[in-house]
């Protein structure tokens, strides 16, 4: 209870409604998590090459045999979820990535450099500071 009064000071302070919804269910969490999922793994598929899109032939087989097989089907689980995790835990795709790669790097400019003398320390330089 203390926490939502604390909640409730902090939007009168600063002038802003909050909003209660009520939590998820589990059925409402896997249809979101199951069409993110797909989102993904669609995506993932576009961005493929001709020779990829060639090697993925070679399990098309093997996928829908462990798609009918009920035994098999924490297999499947796994992977998704692996793909999954994967993703939630990736750093988000930077837009223009291969713009700003192709682009030369500002070079930072030089330190100003202290003037050492032979025995260790420091040597005056001869300008003066204004």
């Amino acid at each position: 209870m203390g926490e939502e009064l604390k909640l409730k000071r902090i939007a009168s302070h600063y002038q802003f409604e909050i909003e209660q919804r009520p939590t998820p269910s589990d059925e409402d969490v896997a249809a979101i998590v199951t069409e993110r999922l797909v989102a993904l793994l669609e995506a993932d598929l576009r961005s493929r090459d001709n020779v990829q899109r060639e090697r993925l032939g070679r399990f098309i087989a093997l996928a829908r045999s462990l798609g009918e097989a009920e035994d098999e089907s924490a297999v499947v689980a796994m992977l998704l979820d692996d793909y999954y995790q994967k993703s939630l835990h990736a750093p988000p795709e930077q837009p223009f990535e291969e713009e700003a790669a192709s682009r030369p790097k500002a070079k930072k400019p030089r330190a100003a450099r202290a003037r050492r003398s032979s025995h260790g320390g420091r040597r005056r330089d001869s300008r003066r500071r204004r």
